[in-house]
């Protein structure tokens, strides 16, 4: 079913195909107990803490990104804001991090200006983790489930 494969798809082509606006994707560095990007770093998600060191990919939908630290878990990537949109009750903030292109859609008009250093914060529940062969290794935890 369509919902199966928009909740669990088994490779990044296909999380990248059923989700709009794309979803974000991040290289991270498991080590230890931790996922580093850049200068940050989040717990790995407890069903795959054992999983071993290396380069894997994390993807969020861009609905489970902000511009404001939420009180869970968030893996937080700094960067500059390249467009925003408006779109009535939503804002699509677009981040450039280093040649990485990120999306946040928001609800709400938030206003910020292109150029602003910013920081995206993507919620450790929501990942979706990749192997190298770009594989899912892992999904979000569905509410229900």
């Amino acid at each position: 079913d369509t919902i199966d494969v928009y909740n669990r798809p088994g490779d990044l082509l296909t999380a990248q195909t059923f989700s709009d606006p794309p979803m974000n994707v991040i290289p991270v560095e498991k080590r230890g107990p931790k996922f580093f990007a850049g200068d940050h770093s989040v717990d790995a998600p407890s069903n795959i803490s054992g999983l071993r060191d290396g380069s894997y990919k994390v993807g969020v939908r861009p609905h489970h990104a902000s511009l404001s630290k939420p009180k869970s878990k968030a893996l937080a990537i700094d960067g500059t804001i390249s467009t925003t949109e408006i779109t009535g009750s939503e804002s699509f903030i677009h981040l450039n991090a280093d040649q990485t292109n990120l999306v946040a859609l928001m609800h709400g008009v938030h206003r910020v200006n292109v150029g602003d250093d910013a920081s995206l914060y993507m919620e450790q529940s929501k990942f979706f983790v990749f192997d190298a062969n770009e594989k899912l290794i892992s999904a979000p935890k569905q509410a229900g489930a």
